[in-house]
């Protein structure tokens, strides 16, 4: 779900594609890793779940740079932004008044407005060390009025690493949808399971350094 709370602004954007190789028999997308300086952070976060041996070129991407927030979107090559199946991003805010335990139930909040009625599951992977990761399962979308990329009938998975090194709140997530489904019922989700514990993995080791 492509959201924007306040509105953003970044110093740098710049992708590093660290272990795209010349041999492409030997790409190995976990030493695949992405680098954004988003305010006063430098956050160095992995590939996303279909990045393969075309590096950059595997995705299409999208960038809003605003005053108080900054968002970096990407999602399948040959995909559109109104009708994707997988997106994953990085996202900062100057949010000086919201603690990060606030951040975390914003950024979820935002789901309660949009998921269906009793369609709306939360899984705390672990929240840690200035770090709160969680699964959002949205098993159903409420119709809107425009209907654009989501409506009932479409769920979706969502995968979100939310913290706060320094001043700036990071918010590093990917979505998978598809049609609706029961969050008991692996089978049935927009995500292999073991794509999800991949990236669940890849997250966990997401690292920020303070800019210069």
């Amino acid at each position: 779900m492509r959201v924007f709370i306040a509105i953003a602004c970044v110093v740098l954007a710049c992708l590093s594609g660290r272990a795209v190789q010349a041999d492409s028999k030997k790409f190995d997308p976990e030493k695949f890793s992405q680098v954004m300086t988003i305010f006063d952070t430098v956050v160095i976060y992995p590939a996303s779940s279909w990045q393969d041996e075309r590096g950059l070129k595997a995705s299409e991407y999208y960038r809003n740079a605003q005053p108080a927030s900054f968002v970096f979107e990407q999602i399948p090559k040959g995909e559109k932004f109104e009708s994707w199946s997988k997106l994953y991003a990085v996202a900062g805010f100057k949010l000086p008044d919201l603690d990060l335990e606030a951040f975390a139930r914003a950024s979820v909040g935002i789901y309660i407005q949009a998921c269906a009625t009793d369609k709306l599951k939360v899984q705390t992977v672990f929240a840690v060390d200035k770090k709160i990761m969680v699964i959002i399962f949205c098993e159903d979308f409420k119709s809107t009025p425009n209907n654009i990329g989501y409506k009932a009938g479409i769920g979706e998975i969502t995968l979100m690493l939310l913290t706060q090194p320094f001043k700036t709140h990071l918010k590093i997530y990917q979505h998978w949808r598809g049609d609706s489904f029961d969050a008991a019922d692996k089978s049935s989700w927009p995500v292999a399971e073991k794509t999800l514990q991949m990236m669940i993995s890849r997250f966990a080791q997401i690292q920020t350094t303070q800019a210069k």
